[in-house]
């Protein structure tokens, strides 16, 4: 009996009055984390109703309501997504690190391989292997080096609208 007046009593909202809120679905509420959570961890908080499910709509939680669940003020815009771009760069950096560990570090935002998606870490892969298969007959340090900065302008001049042929905005 004690049971199902538990399960009929509603679960009050602990956001303040007047602020709205937002569906947002588990990869934008992972972006509020730093370091990242990982996704057992995620799920029992929604096990537990800290991050707030919403029942209708599968795969979306309610982002202000789960924020203050969790001790964490609420927000009234969402967090900015990088570009294209921008993670395109992230993930060559993360593939020149695995190809040459011994000329670039780690990016520090790859904290685990948790946050990039299936096709990301395929993506990596494929980057990793065929510039450690370019170096592979590299030996000296500056040579390697001078390789990797060659990479990373050759990327940074393809992604330049001056250099595609079109026109800055």
């Amino acid at each position: 009996m004690a049971a199902k007046k538990a399960a009929k009593k509603k679960a009050t909202s602990k956001l303040p009055p007047g602020i709205p809120d937002r569906a947002v679905d588990q990869e934008t509420l992972l972006r509020f984390f730093g370091p990242p959570i990982g996704k057992s961890t995620f799920y029992n908080l929604v096990r537990r109703g800290v991050i707030v499910k919403i029942k209708e709509v599968q795969g979306y939680y309610l982002l202000n309501e789960s924020l203050v669940r969790l001790g964490l003020p609420h927000v009234s815009e969402l967090p900015a997504t990088p570009d294209a771009a921008q993670r395109e760069r992230q993930l060559l950096e993360f593939a020149m690190s695995l190809a040459a560990p011994d000329v670039v570090a780690q990016p520090s935002w790859m904290l685990g391989d948790d946050r990039l998606t299936d096709h990301e870490k395929s993506h990596v892969a494929l980057l990793a292997l065929h510039h450690q298969r370019e170096m592979a007959d590299l030996t000296l340090q500056p040579v390697r080096l001078a390789y990797v900065r060659g990479v990373f302008d050759a990327f940074e001049m393809l992604n330049n609208p001056l250099f595609r042929g079109s026109s800055p905005d």
